[in-house]
């Protein structure tokens, strides 16, 4: 990324559940392998019903508050993932920017698995040095 103006992030949000599985109830589960959890030093997997992009929702929700951005003034979102999104063939940003009120947002799902969240920044920076509806978050 070659960018003539300097980016900054306003605010950063995470949403993560408050429900956790001990580490000696796992293994019934099927979540992991017991040797997996014991050689990285786990105690407790965090668990939640809510699947991911209504976890995205809340972070997103969150982020855009602090930053103090209404959601229907966002141009883009870009949503990274890299688990099952709840349904078998769908794009789950477009959900997400729904649900936030982010109407006339370029939605765009960025399925890159660990690297998504780095791609999705890239991409955003990227269309931001180009689109003239960015300029209000300049």
């Amino acid at each position: 990324m070659n960018q003539e103006q300097a980016l900054r992030i306003n605010a950063v949000s995470a949403w993560l559940p408050q429900t956790a599985q001990a580490f000696k109830e796992t293994p019934g589960l099927g979540l992991t392998e017991p040797s997996t959890l014991a050689s990285e030093g786990y105690r407790a997997l965090i668990t939640s019903d809510l699947p991911g992009p209504k976890m995205a929702v809340e972070a997103a929700g969150k982020a855009l508050t602090t930053a103090g951005v209404d959601a229907g003034r966002v141009p883009l979102l870009l949503h990274a993932w890299i688990y099952y999104q709840e349904h078998e063939f769908w794009s789950p940003a477009q959900y997400v920017a729904r649900m936030l009120g982010a109407k006339t947002a370029t939605s765009i799902s960025v399925q890159q698995l660990c690297s998504g969240g780095a791609t999705a920044i890239e991409l955003a920076a990227s269309w931001m040095s180009t689109s003239p509806a960015s300029s209000m978050f300049w």
